[in-house]
């Protein structure tokens, strides 16, 4: 289950899995739903990870910065929230395994 951020004030529950063939990271609306709601090739993304210390589980951030930079450049980042620790470590240990981690992130 992934508490995905669509704006800073609300969060959707959504649920998520990694496609490691093809780096596809696929939002569901339910759980055994087979239509996806939102899909993103992850190739070249950078994360971040937060342990929220209120036992609210942790922060994922996806983040995806354009070669060329200039003034009005903006990072494309995809939030969400893992609240199940056991599952939080699962998605921690996928994106070591496919992404680097963010060089500028200082926790």
């Amino acid at each position: 289950m992934i508490n995905g951020a669509q704006n800073r004030k609300s969060e959707l529950l959504r649920y998520a899995l990694l496609r490691r063939d093809d780096l596809k990271l696929v939002f569901h609306k339910a759980e055994f739903d087979s239509k996806s709601v939102f899909e993103v090739l992850i190739y070249g993304y950078f994360y971040r990870e937060i342990h929220l210390d209120d036992g609210n589980g942790w922060i994922f951030e996806l983040i995806h910065r354009n070669q060329i930079r200039t003034d009005d450049t903006k990072d494309d980042v995809i939030s969400f929230r893992v609240d199940n620790e056991t599952s939080a470590k699962k998605w921690s240990a996928a994106f070591a395994d496919k992404l680097e981690m963010d060089p500028t992130f200082k926790p």
